[in-house]
């Protein structure tokens, strides 16, 4: 049986999704994120490479990669699609 709207209801669930994420977002990962983007720019390698460099060195309040894992950034390789949205969302947000 075909459900023409069913993967309207699906979409709309995810953006709701989102949204309340960003919604409940540490303040902190938001803003090391925007701090990396002010570093970088906002092509896509350039600022994973740049988010990567910086939790290595905790240049950011000492934030590590432990500490934004905990805040709900990995930037694990398996993680990147929700990463990539992550900074989408944040960067548009503030621009």
């Amino acid at each position: 049986m075909f459900y023409p709207l069913w993967g309207v209801n699906i979409l709309a669930s995810f953006f709701v999704l989102i949204h309340s994420f960003m919604d409940n977002l540490d303040p902190q990962l938001r803003e090391f994120i925007l701090f990396c983007f002010r570093r970088c720019g906002k092509e896509w390698p350039a600022i994973y490479d740049e988010m990567a460099v910086v939790a290595g060195q905790k240049l950011f309040n000492g934030l590590g990669h432990d500490e934004l894992k905990q805040m709900g950034l990995s930037l694990r390789v398996s993680n990147l699609d929700r990463t990539i949205q992550l900074v989408k969302q944040v960067i548009s947000q503030n621009q």
